[in-house]
Protein backbone atom coordinates (compact mmCIF):
# COMPACT_ATOMS: atom_id res chain seq x y z
CA UNK A 1 0.00 0.00 0.00
CA UNK A 2 1.44 3.42 -0.68
CA UNK A 3 2.54 5.06 2.38
CA UNK A 4 1.06 8.43 1.99
CA UNK A 5 -2.50 6.48 2.20
CA UNK A 6 -1.33 3.91 4.83
CA UNK A 7 -0.53 6.68 7.19
CA UNK A 8 -4.10 8.78 6.26
CA UNK A 9 -6.10 5.36 7.15
CA UNK A 10 -4.47 5.79 10.64
CA UNK A 11 -2.81 3.55 13.60
CA UNK A 12 -3.74 -0.09 13.40
CA UNK A 13 -2.66 -3.80 14.28
CA UNK A 14 0.47 -3.41 11.51
CA UNK A 15 0.73 0.47 12.07
CA UNK A 16 2.07 2.95 15.13
CA UNK A 17 2.57 6.08 14.47
CA UNK A 18 4.78 8.50 16.80
CA UNK A 19 5.15 12.76 16.07
CA UNK A 20 9.36 12.61 17.43
CA UNK A 21 11.16 8.75 19.11
CA UNK A 22 8.77 8.02 22.24
CA UNK A 23 10.62 6.42 24.97
CA UNK A 24 12.25 3.33 25.37
CA UNK A 25 9.68 1.17 27.04
CA UNK A 26 6.78 2.34 24.48
CA UNK A 27 9.22 1.32 21.26
CA UNK A 28 10.26 -2.10 22.92
CA UNK A 29 6.62 -3.24 23.55
CA UNK A 30 5.22 -1.85 19.99
CA UNK A 31 8.33 -3.75 18.36
CA UNK A 32 7.96 -7.05 20.81
CA UNK A 33 4.07 -6.58 20.02
CA UNK A 34 4.54 -6.50 16.13
CA UNK A 35 7.59 -9.43 16.21
CA UNK A 36 4.45 -11.71 17.95
CA UNK A 37 2.13 -10.65 15.04
CA UNK A 38 1.92 -10.34 11.69
CA UNK A 39 5.10 -7.63 11.65
CA UNK A 40 4.22 -3.92 11.49
CA UNK A 41 6.03 -0.26 10.91
CA UNK A 42 6.34 2.45 13.81
CA UNK A 43 6.50 5.55 11.82
CA UNK A 44 8.28 8.32 13.57
CA UNK A 45 7.33 12.11 12.11
CA UNK A 46 3.46 12.03 11.72
CA UNK A 47 1.65 13.41 14.64
CA UNK A 48 -1.99 12.83 15.89
CA UNK A 49 -3.93 13.64 13.37
CA UNK A 50 -2.06 11.54 11.05
CA UNK A 51 -0.09 15.52 9.83
CA UNK A 52 3.46 14.79 7.97
CA UNK A 53 5.37 16.80 10.18
CA UNK A 54 8.65 15.19 9.45
CA UNK A 55 12.13 15.13 11.92
CA UNK A 56 15.08 16.94 11.56
CA UNK A 57 17.59 15.66 8.76
CA UNK A 58 20.62 15.85 11.07
CA UNK A 59 19.50 13.67 14.01
CA UNK A 60 18.45 10.91 11.52
CA UNK A 61 21.20 8.58 11.92
CA UNK A 62 21.20 9.37 15.70
CA UNK A 63 17.89 8.50 15.79
CA UNK A 64 18.23 5.54 13.57
CA UNK A 65 21.78 4.23 16.25
CA UNK A 66 19.39 4.94 19.28
CA UNK A 67 15.96 2.82 18.51
CA UNK A 68 18.24 -0.08 17.19
CA UNK A 69 20.29 -0.10 21.13
CA UNK A 70 16.60 -0.01 22.66
CA UNK A 71 15.53 -2.83 20.34
CA UNK A 72 18.48 -4.72 21.19
CA UNK A 73 18.86 -3.95 24.76
CA UNK A 74 15.13 -4.32 25.69
CA UNK A 75 14.11 -7.48 23.41
CA UNK A 76 14.34 -10.94 23.30
CA UNK A 77 14.72 -13.16 21.74
CA UNK A 78 16.79 -10.80 19.17
CA UNK A 79 14.96 -8.86 16.90
CA UNK A 80 16.60 -7.19 14.03
CA UNK A 81 14.63 -4.16 12.20
CA UNK A 82 14.67 -2.63 8.81
CA UNK A 83 15.15 1.15 9.74
CA UNK A 84 15.41 3.75 6.66
CA UNK A 85 13.83 7.32 5.86
CA UNK A 86 11.50 8.43 3.26
CA UNK A 87 10.36 12.13 1.99
CA UNK A 88 6.91 13.02 1.45
CA UNK A 89 6.16 16.79 0.73
CA UNK A 90 9.89 17.48 1.18
CA UNK A 91 9.54 16.16 5.02
CA UNK A 92 11.61 13.29 6.03
CA UNK A 93 9.47 10.65 8.14
CA UNK A 94 11.96 7.72 9.78
CA UNK A 95 10.15 3.95 9.52
CA UNK A 96 11.44 1.23 11.76
CA UNK A 97 9.82 -2.04 9.73
CA UNK A 98 9.30 -4.86 11.78
CA UNK A 99 9.15 -8.26 10.68
CA UNK A 100 6.70 -11.44 11.86
CA UNK A 101 8.88 -13.24 14.24
CA UNK A 102 10.08 -16.77 13.95
CA UNK A 103 10.86 -17.51 17.64
CA UNK A 104 7.81 -16.72 19.31
CA UNK A 105 7.28 -15.54 21.74
CA UNK A 106 9.13 -11.93 22.26
CA UNK A 107 9.27 -10.55 25.63
CA UNK A 108 10.58 -7.53 27.54
CA UNK A 109 14.19 -9.09 28.99
CA UNK A 110 14.24 -7.28 32.62
CA UNK A 111 10.70 -8.73 33.13
CA UNK A 112 10.99 -12.42 31.92
CA UNK A 113 8.66 -14.28 29.60
CA UNK A 114 5.16 -13.96 31.68
CA UNK A 115 5.12 -10.33 32.42
CA UNK A 116 6.89 -9.08 29.46
CA UNK A 117 5.45 -10.61 26.57
CA UNK A 118 3.11 -8.33 24.45
CA UNK A 119 0.75 -8.86 21.54
CA UNK A 120 -1.02 -6.25 19.25
CA UNK A 121 -4.71 -6.08 19.37
CA UNK A 122 -6.47 -3.41 16.97
CA UNK A 123 -3.99 -0.42 17.57
CA UNK A 124 -3.02 -1.01 20.99
CA UNK A 125 -0.04 -2.80 22.69
CA UNK A 126 -1.76 -5.55 25.21
CA UNK A 127 -0.12 -7.68 28.08
CA UNK A 128 -0.37 -11.45 26.78
CA UNK A 129 -1.95 -13.75 29.24
CA UNK A 130 -0.52 -17.29 29.75
CA UNK A 131 -3.06 -18.79 26.82
CA UNK A 132 -1.64 -16.32 24.40
CA UNK A 133 1.71 -17.42 25.55
CA UNK A 134 1.16 -20.75 24.66
CA UNK A 135 -0.50 -19.78 21.81
CA UNK A 136 2.72 -18.13 20.12
CA UNK A 137 4.38 -21.16 21.69
CA UNK A 138 2.87 -23.12 19.77
CA UNK A 139 2.89 -20.86 16.92
CA UNK A 140 6.63 -21.40 16.93
CA UNK A 141 6.52 -24.68 16.49
CA UNK A 142 4.40 -24.56 13.67
CA UNK A 143 1.21 -26.69 16.20
CA UNK A 144 -2.02 -26.09 16.22
CA UNK A 145 -4.26 -26.67 19.49
CA UNK A 146 -6.92 -29.06 17.33
CA UNK A 147 -3.79 -31.29 16.78
CA UNK A 148 -2.87 -31.87 20.50
CA UNK A 149 -3.35 -34.75 22.63
CA UNK A 150 -6.69 -34.09 24.95
CA UNK A 151 -5.70 -36.23 28.52
CA UNK A 152 -8.91 -34.98 29.93
CA UNK A 153 -11.02 -37.49 27.95
CA UNK A 154 -10.81 -41.14 27.37
CA UNK A 155 -11.85 -42.60 24.36
CA UNK A 156 -15.40 -43.70 24.79
CA UNK A 157 -16.39 -40.44 25.73
CA UNK A 158 -17.62 -39.87 22.28
CA UNK A 159 -19.93 -41.44 19.68
CA UNK A 160 -18.49 -41.26 16.59
CA UNK A 161 -22.21 -41.35 14.99
CA UNK A 162 -22.65 -38.15 14.10
CA UNK A 163 -19.47 -38.10 12.12
CA UNK A 164 -20.03 -41.12 10.27
CA UNK A 165 -23.59 -39.86 9.39
CA UNK A 166 -21.80 -36.28 7.79
CA UNK A 167 -19.18 -38.97 5.79
CA UNK A 168 -22.05 -41.52 4.64
CA UNK A 169 -19.63 -44.14 6.12
CA UNK A 170 -18.23 -46.33 9.44
CA UNK A 171 -15.18 -45.11 10.82
CA UNK A 172 -12.43 -47.31 11.75
CA UNK A 173 -10.01 -46.53 14.29
CA UNK A 174 -7.58 -46.25 11.18
CA UNK A 175 -9.89 -43.79 9.49
CA UNK A 176 -9.64 -42.17 12.68
CA UNK A 177 -6.18 -42.04 13.17
CA UNK A 178 -6.05 -41.11 9.47
CA UNK A 179 -7.96 -37.88 10.08
CA UNK A 180 -5.93 -36.78 12.93
CA UNK A 181 -8.67 -37.41 15.33
CA UNK A 182 -7.18 -40.18 16.98
CA UNK A 183 -3.41 -39.67 17.55
CA UNK A 184 -1.66 -43.24 19.37
CA UNK A 185 1.49 -42.35 21.53
CA UNK A 186 4.17 -44.73 23.29
CA UNK A 187 1.18 -47.88 22.90
CA UNK A 188 -1.91 -45.92 23.57
CA UNK A 189 -4.08 -44.32 21.68
CA UNK A 190 -5.84 -40.73 22.70
CA UNK A 191 -8.74 -38.13 21.60
CA UNK A 192 -7.34 -34.74 20.07
CA UNK A 193 -8.69 -31.28 20.42
CA UNK A 194 -10.33 -31.42 17.24
CA UNK A 195 -12.21 -34.92 18.23
CA UNK A 196 -13.78 -32.94 20.87
CA UNK A 197 -13.99 -29.35 19.00
CA UNK A 198 -16.13 -31.59 16.32
CA UNK A 199 -18.06 -33.41 19.30
CA UNK A 200 -19.00 -30.11 21.14
CA UNK A 201 -17.46 -32.09 24.05
CA UNK A 202 -14.95 -28.90 25.04
CA UNK A 203 -16.22 -26.44 27.38
CA UNK A 204 -16.25 -23.17 25.36
CA UNK A 205 -17.81 -25.70 22.51
CA UNK A 206 -21.10 -23.94 21.55
CA UNK A 207 -22.87 -21.09 20.60
CA UNK A 208 -25.77 -18.10 21.91
CA UNK A 209 -27.85 -16.82 20.06
CA UNK A 210 -30.15 -13.49 20.54
CA UNK A 211 -32.72 -11.34 18.93
CA UNK A 212 -32.45 -8.07 21.33
CA UNK A 213 -35.31 -5.61 20.85
CA UNK A 214 -33.59 -2.55 19.78
CA UNK A 215 -30.52 -1.68 18.70
CA UNK A 216 -29.10 -2.61 22.79
CA UNK A 217 -28.16 -6.18 24.28
CA UNK A 218 -30.80 -5.32 27.00
CA UNK A 219 -33.76 -6.88 26.38
CA UNK A 220 -34.05 -10.84 24.41
CA UNK A 221 -36.43 -11.52 22.47
CA UNK A 222 -35.36 -14.47 21.49
CA UNK A 223 -32.43 -16.33 23.27
CA UNK A 224 -30.69 -20.07 22.66
CA UNK A 225 -27.69 -21.87 23.57
CA UNK A 226 -26.58 -24.40 20.70
CA UNK A 227 -24.77 -27.90 22.11
CA UNK A 228 -23.81 -31.03 20.71
CA UNK A 229 -21.53 -31.66 17.87
CA UNK A 230 -20.85 -28.57 15.36
CA UNK A 231 -22.79 -29.85 12.74
CA UNK A 232 -25.94 -29.69 14.71
CA UNK A 233 -24.85 -26.23 15.92
CA UNK A 234 -24.60 -25.17 12.20
CA UNK A 235 -27.79 -26.09 11.50
CA UNK A 236 -29.62 -24.59 14.40
CA UNK A 237 -28.07 -21.45 14.14
CA UNK A 238 -29.31 -21.37 10.65
CA UNK A 239 -32.62 -22.01 11.65
CA UNK A 240 -32.24 -19.53 14.17
CA UNK A 241 -31.42 -16.68 11.50
CA UNK A 242 -33.65 -17.63 9.05
CA UNK A 243 -36.75 -17.02 12.05
CA UNK A 244 -35.07 -13.76 12.96
CA UNK A 245 -34.77 -12.27 9.44
CA UNK A 246 -36.85 -10.80 7.16
CA UNK A 247 -37.74 -12.88 4.46
CA UNK A 248 -39.05 -11.59 0.70
CA UNK A 249 -40.54 -13.53 -1.80
CA UNK A 250 -41.07 -12.97 -5.39
CA UNK A 251 -43.14 -14.99 -8.19
CA UNK A 252 -40.70 -15.90 -10.95
CA UNK A 253 -43.51 -17.71 -13.50
CA UNK A 254 -44.99 -20.73 -11.32
CA UNK A 255 -42.33 -20.57 -8.83
CA UNK A 256 -42.18 -18.47 -5.52
CA UNK A 257 -38.82 -17.56 -4.89
CA UNK A 258 -37.85 -16.75 -0.92
CA UNK A 259 -35.00 -14.36 -0.63
CA UNK A 260 -33.35 -13.03 3.16
CA UNK A 261 -32.51 -9.14 3.82
CA UNK A 262 -29.25 -10.54 4.42
CA UNK A 263 -28.42 -13.18 1.76
CA UNK A 264 -28.17 -17.11 3.65
CA UNK A 265 -25.27 -17.50 1.83
CA UNK A 266 -23.26 -14.95 3.18
CA UNK A 267 -24.65 -15.53 6.73
CA UNK A 268 -23.55 -19.15 6.16
CA UNK A 269 -19.93 -18.51 5.23
CA UNK A 270 -19.47 -16.21 8.39
CA UNK A 271 -21.15 -18.72 10.83
CA UNK A 272 -18.82 -21.22 9.36
CA UNK A 273 -15.90 -19.45 9.32
CA UNK A 274 -16.21 -18.56 12.86
CA UNK A 275 -16.69 -22.43 13.92
CA UNK A 276 -13.45 -23.09 11.72
CA UNK A 277 -11.40 -20.54 12.68
CA UNK A 278 -11.90 -19.49 15.79
CA UNK A 279 -9.62 -20.01 18.80
CA UNK A 280 -10.56 -22.98 20.72
CA UNK A 281 -7.62 -22.61 22.90
CA UNK A 282 -9.16 -19.20 24.80
CA UNK A 283 -10.86 -21.38 27.42
CA UNK A 284 -14.43 -19.57 28.81
CA UNK A 285 -15.01 -17.83 25.55
CA UNK A 286 -17.32 -19.14 23.04
CA UNK A 287 -19.10 -17.96 19.75
CA UNK A 288 -21.69 -15.11 20.51
CA UNK A 289 -24.72 -13.94 17.28
CA UNK A 290 -26.41 -11.04 18.05
CA UNK A 291 -29.01 -10.40 16.07
CA UNK A 292 -30.48 -6.40 16.35
CA UNK A 293 -33.00 -4.00 14.98
CA UNK A 294 -30.30 -2.55 12.46
CA UNK A 295 -27.00 -5.17 12.81
CA UNK A 296 -26.56 -8.73 13.25
CA UNK A 297 -22.90 -9.87 15.30
CA UNK A 298 -21.25 -12.92 14.75
CA UNK A 299 -18.50 -12.58 17.77
CA UNK A 300 -15.97 -15.33 18.03
CA UNK A 301 -13.44 -15.32 20.28
CA UNK A 302 -9.37 -15.25 18.77
CA UNK A 303 -8.17 -12.36 16.31
CA UNK A 304 -7.36 -12.92 12.86
CA UNK A 305 -4.03 -15.05 11.87
CA UNK A 306 -0.51 -13.01 11.45
CA UNK A 307 -0.53 -13.14 8.00
CA UNK A 308 -4.03 -11.49 7.74
CA UNK A 309 -5.21 -8.06 8.07
CA UNK A 310 -8.02 -6.26 8.24
CA UNK A 311 -6.76 -4.27 5.26
CA UNK A 312 -6.47 -7.57 2.78
CA UNK A 313 -9.46 -9.67 4.67
CA UNK A 314 -12.03 -8.82 2.12
CA UNK A 315 -9.83 -7.89 -0.79
CA UNK A 316 -7.60 -11.10 -1.28
CA UNK A 317 -8.72 -14.64 -1.71
CA UNK A 318 -6.10 -15.58 1.46
CA UNK A 319 -6.49 -18.32 4.38
CA UNK A 320 -4.43 -19.24 7.06
CA UNK A 321 -5.78 -22.28 8.61
CA UNK A 322 -5.70 -21.55 12.59
CA UNK A 323 -7.42 -25.39 13.25
CA UNK A 324 -6.18 -27.88 10.07
CA UNK A 325 -8.11 -31.21 11.42
CA UNK A 326 -11.70 -28.65 11.89
CA UNK A 327 -11.14 -27.42 8.49
CA UNK A 328 -9.93 -30.41 6.72
CA UNK A 329 -13.60 -32.15 7.66
CA UNK A 330 -15.26 -29.26 6.46
CA UNK A 331 -13.49 -29.21 3.29
CA UNK A 332 -14.30 -32.82 2.77
CA UNK A 333 -17.48 -32.60 3.35
CA UNK A 334 -17.54 -29.35 1.18
CA UNK A 335 -18.74 -26.96 3.86
CA UNK A 336 -15.95 -25.30 2.23
CA UNK A 337 -15.60 -25.53 -0.99
CA UNK A 338 -12.02 -23.64 -1.70
CA UNK A 339 -9.26 -22.12 1.33
CA UNK A 340 -9.64 -18.77 1.37
CA UNK A 341 -12.67 -17.57 -0.80
CA UNK A 342 -15.26 -17.74 2.31
CA UNK A 343 -15.10 -13.32 3.29
CA UNK A 344 -14.89 -12.98 -0.95
CA UNK A 345 -18.16 -15.12 -1.12
CA UNK A 346 -19.55 -13.10 1.97
CA UNK A 347 -19.01 -9.71 -0.40
CA UNK A 348 -20.17 -11.42 -4.15
CA UNK A 349 -23.29 -12.13 -2.10
CA UNK A 350 -24.00 -9.16 -0.53
CA UNK A 351 -23.53 -7.13 -3.50
CA UNK A 352 -25.64 -9.13 -5.76
CA UNK A 353 -28.33 -8.37 -3.02
CA UNK A 354 -27.86 -4.67 -2.36
CA UNK A 355 -26.69 -5.47 0.38
CA UNK A 356 -23.76 -3.47 2.19
CA UNK A 357 -20.38 -5.38 2.47
CA UNK A 358 -19.94 -6.55 6.01
CA UNK A 359 -17.73 -4.95 8.20
CA UNK A 360 -14.90 -6.97 9.64
CA UNK A 361 -13.73 -5.55 13.32
CA UNK A 362 -11.36 -7.13 16.23
CA UNK A 363 -11.86 -5.73 19.43
CA UNK A 364 -9.50 -7.08 22.87
CA UNK A 365 -9.37 -10.95 21.81
CA UNK A 366 -12.54 -11.36 19.78
CA UNK A 367 -13.35 -11.05 15.91
CA UNK A 368 -16.40 -9.46 15.15
CA UNK A 369 -18.30 -9.62 11.62
CA UNK A 370 -21.05 -7.25 11.15
CA UNK A 371 -23.86 -7.31 8.88
CA UNK A 372 -26.12 -4.03 8.00
CA UNK A 373 -30.43 -5.28 7.94
CA UNK A 374 -32.18 -3.73 5.52
CA UNK A 375 -35.30 -4.49 6.63
CA UNK A 376 -36.28 -4.75 10.20
CA UNK A 377 -39.90 -5.88 12.47
CA UNK A 378 -40.50 -2.60 14.06
CA UNK A 379 -39.61 -2.78 17.76
CA UNK A 380 -39.42 0.26 20.63
CA UNK A 381 -36.58 0.73 22.50
CA UNK A 382 -37.38 3.57 24.99
CA UNK A 383 -39.22 1.47 27.69
CA UNK A 384 -38.95 -1.32 29.70
CA UNK A 385 -41.71 -4.43 28.18
CA UNK A 386 -45.15 -4.16 29.96
CA UNK A 387 -46.96 -7.16 31.16
CA UNK A 388 -49.17 -7.20 27.63
CA UNK A 389 -45.40 -6.45 25.78
CA UNK A 390 -43.96 -9.28 27.62
CA UNK A 391 -47.13 -11.67 26.42
CA UNK A 392 -46.62 -10.50 22.63
CA UNK A 393 -43.17 -10.82 23.09
CA UNK A 394 -44.34 -14.85 24.17
CA UNK A 395 -46.56 -15.39 21.38
CA UNK A 396 -43.83 -13.84 18.64
CA UNK A 397 -41.31 -16.53 20.40
CA UNK A 398 -43.56 -19.30 20.38
CA UNK A 399 -45.11 -18.61 16.75
CA UNK A 400 -41.33 -18.45 15.89
CA UNK A 401 -40.62 -21.98 17.28
CA UNK A 402 -44.05 -23.72 15.73
CA UNK A 403 -42.56 -22.31 12.40
CA UNK A 404 -39.36 -23.81 13.59
CA UNK A 405 -40.65 -26.97 14.13
CA UNK A 406 -42.73 -27.07 10.67
CA UNK A 407 -38.92 -26.56 8.89
CA UNK A 408 -37.97 -29.44 10.80
CA UNK A 409 -41.10 -31.50 9.81
CA UNK A 410 -40.98 -30.41 6.04
CA UNK A 411 -37.07 -32.10 5.90
CA UNK A 412 -37.52 -34.92 8.58
CA UNK A 413 -41.31 -35.65 7.81
CA UNK A 414 -41.73 -36.60 11.66
CA UNK A 415 -40.45 -35.10 14.61
CA UNK A 416 -40.77 -36.41 18.51
CA UNK A 417 -40.76 -34.36 22.05
CA UNK A 418 -36.98 -35.28 22.18
CA UNK A 419 -36.58 -33.47 18.73
CA UNK A 420 -38.19 -30.54 20.04
CA UNK A 421 -36.29 -30.69 23.29
CA UNK A 422 -32.69 -30.63 21.57
CA UNK A 423 -33.92 -28.53 19.36
CA UNK A 424 -34.94 -25.22 22.01
CA UNK A 425 -32.99 -26.68 24.72
CA UNK A 426 -36.20 -26.89 27.16
CA UNK A 427 -37.41 -29.36 29.41
CA UNK A 428 -39.98 -32.35 28.46
CA UNK A 429 -43.13 -30.43 29.60
CA UNK A 430 -42.58 -27.75 27.60
CA UNK A 431 -41.67 -29.05 24.49
CA UNK A 432 -44.74 -31.25 24.72
CA UNK A 433 -46.56 -27.78 25.38
CA UNK A 434 -45.56 -26.21 22.03
CA UNK A 435 -46.78 -29.83 20.39
CA UNK A 436 -49.47 -29.29 21.74
CA UNK A 437 -50.61 -26.04 20.98
CA UNK A 438 -49.51 -26.75 17.16
CA UNK A 439 -52.57 -30.26 17.44
CA UNK A 440 -55.01 -27.73 18.46
CA UNK A 441 -54.57 -25.45 15.61
CA UNK A 442 -54.40 -28.19 13.38
CA UNK A 443 -51.51 -27.95 12.16
CA UNK A 444 -50.08 -31.73 13.29
CA UNK A 445 -51.20 -34.81 14.32
CA UNK A 446 -49.65 -37.36 16.96
CA UNK A 447 -48.99 -40.51 16.02
CA UNK A 448 -48.44 -43.49 18.69
CA UNK A 449 -48.77 -43.77 22.51
CA UNK A 450 -46.30 -41.90 24.84
CA UNK A 451 -43.61 -44.11 24.45
CA UNK A 452 -42.32 -43.91 20.96
CA UNK A 453 -44.95 -41.74 19.76
CA UNK A 454 -44.00 -39.17 17.17
CA UNK A 455 -45.83 -36.10 14.88
CA UNK A 456 -45.97 -35.67 11.47
CA UNK A 457 -48.02 -32.82 9.38
CA UNK A 458 -51.62 -33.10 9.63
CA UNK A 459 -52.98 -34.19 5.85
Amino acid sequence: MNLKKKIKQGESRTLELKRELPSSIIIAKTVIAFSNGAGGDIIIGVDDNRNIVGINEHLVFELRDSISNIISDMCSPMIIPEIFTETINKKIISIIHIYRGSFKPYYLKKVGIQQGTYVRVGATNKNADLSLIYRLERERKNISFDTEINLDYNLNKINWLFLEKKLNKNLSKIDLKNLKLIIEENGNDYLTNAALILAGKLENCYVNCARFQGDTSEVFIDNKEFTGDIFSQLDNIEIFFKNHLMRHGEIKGFIRDNSYEIPMIAIREAVINALVHRDYSILGSNIKIAIFDHQVKIISPGVLPNSITLENILEEERSEIRNPVVARIFKELNLIEQWGTGFTKMKISCKKAGVKIPVVKESANFLQIIFERTSKEPQKTDEKPTKNRRKTDEKIINTKQEKQVEEFLKEKSIITSKDVEKMFNLKNTRAKEILTNMIKKGLIVKKGETKGSYYIFKK
